[in-house]
């Protein structure tokens, strides 16, 4: 082969050569411009994210063993599609138990439910089953999402619920405040309901000094000296021998006093002693008082011991 042939064949494979890296340049500038039309798309896509807020519906009570949220939707465009899946605890916040949602008023529970569209400015609503456990973990909901067009977006959100570790030490607080301010309270109308008392004497009777004596008629007194109005007001003398009402159901107005002659039936009290008749202290029979102040209902029992909240 002779010199000039081996040149032609040099020359050519150098030709070759340099053509297959210009090849490999423009494939390399093709793909790191894709990977930056992707990435400058991707972090569009990231940018006109639509801004979300979850919140509970309204005040939520303690014991509440389901809550119902809003998600809203702030800015970016209207959503076509918003989907809340079920939160997954792990094993320490009681992994075993399922905390189902449901679109609110319209389906089922499940692990995830759609709840949208939701327009720009507006809101959708779901439903968090939290059971009746005493306390509550921490809760983050995922939550995907997109307009009519385009990629989804995703979110972890968090949800206030009302037994979580810092609303459950504020629910005890309150509780325990809440049992002060009764337990005050109630001394406050037990101190008021010590200061309604009555008195009951004897009345006319006939069938002379003895066995055949029989009393016709009672003098009883409520005096209520505290500052509530007494209702309801009762006395049963006997086991049920006797009760007497004030005439016309009666209230007693605070520092006031209620007096009648009560007349008795006929032989309701055989065991009546002559020597209680005409106004001298009637003890013959056991009595006690019935009342309410304030909505509490009370019992005195004898003219001289203390009143005691009475059972409903």
């Amino acid at each position: 082969m002779s010199l000039v042939d081996v040149a032609s064949i040099a020359i050519s494979t150098v030709a070759s050569l340099a053509a297959l890296a210009s090849l490999g340049v423009a494939r390399r500038a093709r793909g790191d411009s894709r990977r930056s039309a992707d990435a400058a798309e991707s972090a569009e896509h990231r940018a006109a994210r639509p801004r979300l807020l979850v919140e509970p519906e309204g005040a939520v009570q303690h014991n509440a063993t389901e809550v119902i949220y809003r998600v809203h939707n702030f800015e970016g465009p209207d959503l076509a599609s918003v989907v809340v899946h079920r939160p997954v605890v792990g094993p320490a916040d009681g992994g075993g138990v399922i905390y189902p949602v449901a679109a609110t008023g319209r389906g089922d529970y499940g692990d995830d439910v759609e709840i949208g569209p939701i327009a720009l400015a507006g809101y959708g609503r779901f439903t968090f089953k939290l059971g009746s456990r005493e306390s509550l973990p921490d809760f983050r909901v995922k939550i995907t999402y997109r307009a009519a067009l385009g990629a989804p977006w995703e979110v972890s959100e968090p949800l206030t619920t009302p037994r979580g570790p810092a609303q459950l030490q504020v629910a005890r607080e309150l509780q325990q405040r809440e049992r002060e301010e009764q337990v005050a309270d109630d001394q406050r109308v037990l101190d008021q309901a010590r200061r309604v008392s009555y008195q009951l004497h004897g009345g006319a009777g006939q069938g002379g000094d003895g066995p055949t004596f029989e009393m016709t008629s009672l003098h009883v007194t409520v005096r209520n000296d505290s500052d509530l109005l007494a209702t309801d007001v009762r006395l049963v003398v006997g086991e049920n021998d006797f009760n007497w009402s004030p005439q016309g159901s009666e209230p007693v107005s605070p520092s006031g006093r209620i007096y009648e002659l009560a007349d008795l039936p006929h032989g309701a009290l055989p065991r009546a002693s002559h020597s209680e008749a005409s106004k001298r202290p009637f003890r013959s029979y056991p009595s006690w008082l019935e009342y309410r102040l304030d909505g509490r209902r009370f019992t005195r029992a004898g003219e001289g011991e203390p009143a005691l909240f009475a059972a409903e």
